[in-house]
């Protein structure tokens, strides 16, 4: 997907092409880019290469962008080949941006909030767990911890989470719920001085389902909100 920052620039990555070079076939690992809106007196947006992937020995910065999300400093967040990176712009007006890699694992659905933390969610096997990243002071990795487990129940990996802006998320899940079908639901942060975050079904998905004197076709198996 794309990204759009508060001014108005969009942001997103491209799967080949760029300088760096990966593979038995010396490919193009990809970019990410900056689109910057014309001025009144132009017509055409400007493109802009922002980092070239591959661009350390080894490819140790990664490639294969995807899932950009962007908080409110501006700072760009995604997965790649090594997992979860952080893009951050230089602070000396150069132009440069660099690229860190801050978690091993991918996530589905990266969502930063207003604290500097970053959730998302991390699949395995029959597991789906919500998790939130946090930043530490001596180290360029991030804790994670899992906030709500769903076990042999699926949120759909292609948009799993909303922010209700008020540090809770809206979600699905492909299956589960009273008829395995499928559910929306609600997690809410623990309370003061609590560590447990709330899961409620807001609504179960019936399928094609045919009750007593009533009949239902809502769908089945959501694929996000």
């Amino acid at each position: 997907p794309i990204v759009l920052d508060s001014k108005g620039k969009i942001y997103g990555g491209t799967s080949s092409g760029g300088t760096g070079k990966y593979g038995p076939y010396n490919s193009g690992a990809g970019t990410i880019y900056q689109l910057t809106p014309p001025t009144k007196a132009q017509s055409t947006w400007t493109e802009s290469v922002i980092y070239n992937n591959c661009s350390l020995p080894n490819c140790r910065d990664g490639f294969r962008t995807s899932g950009l999300v962007i908080d409110n400093k501006g700072v760009i967040y995604g997965n790649d080949s090594n997992g979860i990176f952080k893009l951050t712009k230089s602070s000396n007006g150069n132009g440069n941006w660099t690229k860190t890699t801050i978690y091993s694992t991918g996530a589905a659905n990266l969502i930063p909030d207003n604290k500097g933390n970053l959730y998302g969610i991390i699949t395995n096997n029959s597991q789906a767990d919500i998790v939130k990243l946090t930043p530490q002071p001596n180290s360029s990795l991030w804790t994670k911890t899992i906030i709500y487990s769903f076990l042999n129940i699926s949120p759909y990996s292609g948009q799993v989470l909303i922010s209700d802006g008020n540090e809770g998320f809206y979600g699905t899940t492909y299956d589960g719920g009273i008829n395995n079908v499928g559910t929306v639901f609600k997690l809410t942060p623990p309370l003061k001085n609590q560590s447990v975050w709330t899961e409620a079904v807001l609504y179960n998905f019936k399928g094609s389902t045919t009750f007593p004197g009533n009949s239902t076709n809502d769908g089945a198996n959501p694929n996000g909100l």
